[in-house]
């Protein structure tokens, strides 16, 4: 039975999504039907994740080999096979599982401008109902806490920080395994990281994708009421979805992130909160250029 030869591996909030949508779009490519597996995030029997959210992503985690198998059992003749588990980046454990199982694997990396991620990650959390900061600067003020205590989700600065598990990434694959974009490539040159990418994987890269739909957008949060019902943990989706086949489920995650709005009228992040949080993070962003060889000064600067 197939098993993926390619990972977009993260990171979450930088436009993964939308890269796995497009690959669904190619005949030559089959994408798990469940966008996010998180297989190699655990052993069978491991739960040792805490905070919001938890109980629910261990509970929906593939963790049993065969069930996980039986996600591309329909890949065919497709040349390109994969999966989209976005915390796989900061994760040394799936790293090294993933270079047991499949040694040859390809990886895809997404990366944005750290603090505009760990805010997008803030926002969507609450839409969620699993941050339970109202404020931004609170919930990165929380940050040694949700790393001690593994936090599923809201782990909002620890997962901006891409240098050291980037690093443990490319040390353990060779570097043509890896293929890495910026978010911001991705939103003004579409069509040229996505010929990039189908070159990579050894597709048909004249294939053009639909690019009309807006995929898993951040949006400003909506009436309580509504979140409550839709939180993953508690709410009608908590009920529903284990009454769904998993290839509904994953039919049904793509349909709504694709077709679900909600008010687009978020407040954006303080342009003075950005800039000092940033400044936190220079070093890490400074490390991280010389690692990929690419110019990331731009992340340091004040948004236009």
């Amino acid at each position: 039975m197939p098993l993926p030869n390619f990972f977009i591996i993260g990171a979450p909030r930088c436009g993964t999504t939308s890269l796995f949508a497009y690959c669904r779009q190619h005949p030559e490519i089959y994408m798990s039907h469940i966008k996010e597996p998180n297989f190699f995030l655990f052993n069978e029997g491991n739960s040792a994740f805490g905070g919001p959210g938890s109980c629910e992503a261990v509970r929906t985690a593939i963790r049993n080999p065969r069930t996980y198998e039986k996600l591309f059992a329909k890949a065919g003749p497709a040349l390109a096979v994969g999966e989209a588990s976005v915390n796989y980046l900061i994760s040394t454990e799936a790293c090294d599982r993933i270079k047991a199982q499949i040694p040859h694997a390809k990886l895809v990396v997404m990366l944005r401008q750290p603090v505009d991620r760990a805010y997008s990650s803030f926002i969507r959390s609450l839409r969620d109902g699993t941050e339970p900061c109202t404020r931004f600067e609170d919930a990165w003020a929380d940050h040694e806490r949700r790393v001690r205590e593994n936090w599923w989700s809201c782990q909002h600065k620890a997962k901006s920080l891409y240098y050291a598990p980037l690093k443990k990434y490319l040390q353990t694959f060779s570097r043509d395994q890896i293929q890495i974009h910026l978010f911001e490539d991705l939103t003004q040159h579409p069509r040229a990281i996505i010929q990039q990418l189908f070159t990579f994987l050894g597709v048909n890269s004249a294939f053009a994708p639909d690019l009309a739909g807006h995929y898993n957008a951040s949006q400003s949060v909506e009436h309580p009421l509504l979140r409550t019902l839709w939180n993953r943990t508690t709410g009608l989706r908590a009920v529903l979805a284990p009454a769904l086949p998993l290839a509904w489920r994953g039919r049904l995650f793509v349909h709504l992130v694709a077709q679900r709005r909600l008010r687009s009228d978020q407040q954006p992040l303080p342009p003075g909160l950005r800039t000092r949080l940033t400044a936190e993070l220079k070093d890490d962003i400074l490390r991280l250029q010389d690692l990929i060889d690419r110019d990331l000064s731009h992340w340091l600067t004040d948004r236009k």
